[in-house]
């Protein structure tokens, strides 16, 4: 009768020993998705058991774009920050940042080796005017897998050959502020007679910024 208790005791241990073993092999994952009509963010949350079958799974609404209530969403995997679409060669690209304007146009995109050729022009006075005959316009080339002049940065990816993805430098819902990156695609070919400040251009700084104006400050 006295080894009673001690055979209680190590079949409590075992049971114990069982029981954080199975919640060692219990597996915690997030997952984000975008939904690609509005804009909107969630995070899925999933808790697998040992056996890799889902036990529970809930979510949460990272942002709420302001139709989301309204959409029919469609959720794709990942936390999206591409211009939605592709950008070909000889397109004028502009951005802004604070009181700055510039420009570039994309050359020879590739997908092996990825990279891409491209012209810059920009000017630090507050003026639009991108165009190469005022000699605040500073201009040059460059080549690589990304976008870089003056304090301008800007990620790109290629998306076939003649064509690549630009990307916003803040998530959807994140606030946009004056020293961030602005971008907006255009349909000019040639940056000759091109103002940046126009209200006609419309700069945004995340896939669901409202945007500004190229007057705006």
């Amino acid at each position: 009768m006295r080894s009673l208790p001690g055979v209680t005791i190590c079949i409590f241990v075992l049971l114990l020993g069982l029981l954080g073993c199975e919640r060692k092999s219990i597996q915690i994952r997030e997952t984000l998705y975008t939904c690609k009509l509005c804009g909107s963010t969630k995070q899925v949350t999933s808790q697998y058991g040992p056996d890799g079958q889902r036990r529970t799974s809930g979510e949460t609404i990272t942002y709420m774009s302001p139709t989301y209530a309204s959409c029919n969403h469609q959720w794709v995997q990942g936390i999206s920050m591409t211009i939605p679409e592709p950008v070909s060669d000889g397109a004028v690209v502009l951005v802004r940042k604070g009181h700055m304007y510039g420009a570039f146009i994309l050359l020879n995109q590739r997908v092996d080796p990825e990279r891409t050729d491209f012209v810059w022009y920009y000017r630090t006075d507050g003026q639009g005017d991108l165009g190469e005959g005022p000699p605040a316009v500073r201009s040059g080339k460059g080549r690589g897998g990304s976008i870089k002049f003056g304090s301008f940065e800007i990620s790109w990816s290629a998306a076939e050959e003649g064509k690549g993805w630009l990307y916003y430098g803040k998530l959807p819902g994140q606030e946009v502020g004056p020293q961030d990156v602005r971008i907006c695609v255009t349909e000019h070919r040639d940056v000759k007679d091109l103002d940046a400040s126009a209200p006609q251009w419309l700069f945004k700084g995340s896939p669901t910024d409202p945007g500004i104006r190229g007057d705006e400050n």
